[in-house]
């Protein structure tokens, strides 16, 4: 069995360098994302496949980026401490 934990992923269209010097900012396009994946890498490659297809051909400009959904140790509802 394979152990899957939850990550988050968004995507972000990031400008071209003349839009970049005009003060133009990237732009989220798709998320977050809240997903059970095995790792960092599995979760990238599940937003890659979420890219809207309006989208593609700026795929060079779409950054995935992830991040674990929670770190530490969740609380358990109803338990008093």
């Amino acid at each position: 069995m394979l152990l899957t934990q939850p990550f988050q992923y968004l995507l972000i269209l990031r400008p071209t360098a003349d839009e970049a010097k005009q003060g133009v900012q990237g732009a989220i396009i798709y998320g977050p994302v809240t997903v059970l994946a095995r790792d960092e890498a599995t979760t990238k490659i599940l937003g890659a496949r979420a890219i809207p297809p309006e989208y593609a051909d700026k795929i060079d400009r779409i950054e995935v980026v992830v991040r674990p959904f929670y770190q530490g140790q969740l609380p358990t509802a109803g338990r008093r401490q």
